[in-house]
This record gives structure tokens, C-alpha cells and sequence, in this order.
């Protein structure tokens, strides 16, 4: 009796999971197909230079509006355009005909252009490279490592910003770090290693009109011509 009961309980328990599963999934294809549970329109803002139709086919391929979150859109957007998206802001209006879905992107902004082998790609002022899509007359970047670059290029760019530093060209070595700014050659530790007061060093040396100019070390700037 007690195998027969415990027989009858494990059948009956797996009945009910399969009979909860299938009633989620019927459920979930009824609310999917109610006509005010569709999207009715998508409304696209704020990108400059990403397809309008490469988004809107995008956020139709996901499953349903309900599922329509910032966070999935972003990955999916990022995963055909190489990572050009920064941000994304989704607003809803729920209205008897459909869902009026408001999509608002922030478009990664490149500030320089990395040399990989014999192509560039774009970086931003966060350290995030993807596909150079347009020629832009950017500082150009050489690094010996891109994983170095991306997770230590923020605070270079910040400190060359800061300075008023015109950067033309960066290369990223392995026991230094050179700027090129017109006739100057501003020489800076390894990225990895870059200190705190560096946009004040490189201020120090704004007016300097040509040579090269050591900063690496702390109570002293070597000038050579």
C-alpha cells in the first residue's frame, strides 16, 4: 500500500508540474496574442549613426513588449552593432490598440582610434573599443595590449583633457607611455602604472613648444632636444 501510495503521489506530482508548465506556456501565448498586449509602434530616439531599421528589426525579434527591458535591448543592440551602444532608456504607453514603445539610445562617442594590425577601431572616453564605422580625424592610439588599454585608458584621457594636451598620437608600451603633441614628445610611465597628479605634470609642460619631455619621475622633468 505504501508503494502504491507513494506511486500515486510521484505521478500525481509530476501531472501537476506538467499541467503548471503547459499552463504558463498557453498563458503566456494568450496575453501575447490580446491586441492591446502587441506592439503597435516603436519609437526610435537619439541615434546619430546606428540604422534606424537595424534597431527597430532588433527589438522585433525579441520575445514579445512585455520582455522589452533596457538591459536586454542594450545586449541585443551592442551584440550587432560590436558594443556602439552606451545606454538605452525604454518607456511604454499602453493604450487599447497595441503598446507604444519609446526607445531612447546613447550612442557610444568615440574619442580616439586604435591601430590593430592594419585597421582602426573606435575607443571611447570609458576605455570601450568597437568598429570604427565612419573616417574621423581622431589621436591615434598604438598599445602593445588591448586588455591594458581598455581597463586603464580612462584615466589617461581624463588627464589629457584636463591639461589642454592636444594628443595626436599615444603609444601604449610596456615600460612607458608616449604622447605625441605637435613637436613634442611627452613621456609618461607604463599606462598600468600612470599616477594620480599626471594631468597636473602634463599642465606643467602645456607651453612647452618642442623636445622631449620625461615626466616619469617625481621631483624632476628631463628635457631633451
Amino acid at each position: 500500500m505504501k508503494r502504491k501510495s507513494k506511486l500515486t503521489s510521484a505521478l500525481l506530482f509530476t501531472a501537476w508540474i506538467t499541467s503548471m508548465a503547459l499552463a504558463g506556456f498557453f498563458i503566456s501565448s494568450f496575453l501575447s496574442d490580446l491586441p492591446f498586449l502587441r506592439i503597435k509602434e516603436i519609437i526610435v530616439e537619439g541615434n546619430r549613426t546606428i540604422d534606424l531599421y537595424m534597431i527597430k528589426s532588433a527589438i522585433y525579434s525579441m520575445e514579445g513588449p512585455l520582455k522589452l527591458e533596457e538591459g536586454k535591448i542594450l545586449s541585443v543592440l551592442n551584440e550587432r552593432t560590436g558594443g556602439r551602444v552606451k545606454r538605452v532608456f525604454v518607456s511604454k504607453e499602453f493604450t487599447p490598440k497595441g503598446i507604444s514603445v519609446r526607445i531612447r539610445i546613447e550612442e557610444r562617442e568615440p574619442v580616439a582610434k586604435v591601430r590593430i594590425g592594419k585597421h582602426f577601431s573606435f575607443i571611447d572616453e570609458e576605455g570601450v573599443i568597437f568598429p570604427a564605422y565612419e573616417k574621423r580625424e581622431l589621436p591615434e592610439i598604438v598599445a602593445y595590449d588591448l586588455d591594458l588599454l581598455r581597463r586603464n585608458f580612462s584615466k589617461l584621457y581624463r588627464a589629457i583633457s584636463s591639461s589642454g594636451i592636444e594628443a595626436n598620437l599615444i603609444k601604449v608600451l610596456r615600460d612607458k607611455t608616449e604622447i605625441l603633441s605637435g613637436k613634442k614628445i611627452l613621456i609618461l610611465p607604463p599606462l598600468d602604472l600612470m599616477p594620480d597628479n599626471v594631468a597636473e605634470r602634463l599642465r606643467i609642460v602645456y607651453n612647452f613648444r618642442e623636445g622631449k619631455i620625461d615626466l616619469r619621475f617625481d621631483r624632476f622633468i628631463l628635457v631633451r632636444n
